[in-house]
């Protein structure tokens, strides 16, 4: 299938695409400008051909979901020809860019974004959407506030609440999200909840801090077996280990999250504060307390501005 689109192409009558800044799976992304205002934006673009069709649901969610800082607005969706379009404010840089970069986050500002984070996700949640695809690359900072931090892709999400309740749980359910930071709850086939969001956090927290997850690098012959190898390493290392060296609130945090019944609900208010308490501890002991990126080599900033 193609998503290629002419530079300059026009689209909802006042978008112009630029250049790709990104892919994935299921589209790409253009950077674009408003030929009205003189705004950039950015172009996720999918083909109606492809198998799977996520951007409808997502701009649905989105647009659902905003206005809310933290979350980038819809301001158009449409079809034309044989792909579909959906425009959002365009935003800055990945974390998953930024860890390329510095192989590794400092406690503090693991913290500070992990804070950010549950603010997040609670606020999806008490919308009555599970995001499903929590990981490294969904999270962008700010362009023109580059100290706040935005969940993207809503593809996969989904709804929770069913007719007033919370959906049953259901198994042997394929893998859903990102496999490295999904849950052993979801590698056991069962329909992701609040509670995976958050293992999800988690684990992103670990990752930002040690530079690596024990069960990064697995090679197989096939997808689904190295899903099932990672979800091996991950069922036979304890939370003890994943947590080595690291701050007892982090244990805690994740503990508290695998506790957690499928449909219960999670104490978001408890999990910021094992953060924060993590980041006062931590800023006692430094005289920066700007994110990373901020006293680091300068080429780090300059990384991807135009990045999704």
């Amino acid at each position: 299938m193609s998503f290629f689109r002419e530079e300059g192409t026009i689209i909802g009558r006042k978008y112009k695409i630029a250049n790709k800044i990104g892919s994935g799976s299921f589209g790409v992304v253009y950077k674009g400008i408003n030929i009205r205002s003189n705004e950039d934006v950015a172009i996720k673009i999918e083909s109606l051909n492809g198998k799977n069709k996520l951007l409808k649901n997502e701009a649905k969610i989105c647009r659902h979901l905003t206005p809310y800082t933290g979350i980038s607005s819809v301001k158009w969706y449409g079809v034309d020809g044989s792909n579909s379009y959906v425009v959002f404010d365009l935003l800055g840089v990945s974390l998953d860019t930024y860890m390329e970069r510095l192989k590794k986050f400092s406690v503090k500002t693991s913290c500070l974004l992990g804070m950010q984070m549950i603010e997040r996700v609670e606020y999806i949640h008490n919308k009555g959407i599970l995001h499903r695809d929590i990981k490294p690359d969904n999270f962008l900072m700010g362009k023109s506030d580059p100290e706040t931090l935005y969940v993207i892709d809503f593809g996969l999400s989904k709804n929770y609440i069913d007719r007033g309740k919370h959906i049953k749980q259901k198994d042997k359910k394929k893998m859903t999200g990102t496999v490295r930071y999904a849950s052993i709850n979801i590698h056991d086939g069962i329909e992701p909840s609040r509670r995976d969001d958050l293992i999800s956090v988690g684990y992103m927290l670990i990752y930002f801090i040690k530079g690596f997850l024990p069960w990064q690098g697995l090679d197989a012959a096939t997808k689904e077996a190295k899903y099932k190898k990672i979800g091996d390493v991950k069922r036979n290392t304890t939370i003890e280990e994943l947590c080595r060296d690291l701050p007892l609130e982090l244990k805690i945090f994740i503990e508290y999250c695998y506790g957690l019944e499928y449909s219960e609900t999670p104490k978001y208010t408890l999990l910021y504060k094992l953060l924060e308490k993590i980041y006062n501890n931590e800023i006692r002991n430094v005289n920066n307390i700007n994110l990373d990126w901020d006293i680091k080599s300068h080429d780090v900033t300059e990384v991807n501005l135009n990045e999704l």
